[in-house]
């Protein structure tokens, strides 16, 4: 199966890909900051912000799942419109 993860860079998406590929699925990632070494080879990826409607078109194109991960966490009082943005625009663009 080939899946997309989107915030596979991130914590949880770090976890999950490794073992996606255990089970034999082909991955691609879609995300902000540059994967894992290791990874090279096995992980196609896309370095993109979720709000890229074309990197996310492409990004979608002949998957089969799609696992959303991505998320903006943050501990500071950050403006409230880039969290609207992320978790639930770009959800629903997906």
């Amino acid at each position: 199966m080939k899946i997309l993860v989107t915030g596979g860079t991130g914590f949880l998406g770090t976890h999950l890909v490794p073992m996606l590929l255990e089970a034999g699925h082909s991955v691609r990632c879609i995300g902000r900051t540059k994967p894992p070494a290791a990874w090279a080879g096995k992980v196609e990826f896309i370095q993109a912000d979720l709000k890229d409607r074309e990197a996310v078109k492409g990004a979608i194109g002949g998957i089969d799942a799609l696992m959303h991960l991505a998320g903006l966490v943050s501990f500071k009082n950050e403006d409230g419109r880039k969290m609207y943005e992320l978790h639930v625009d770009a959800t629903r663009e997906l």
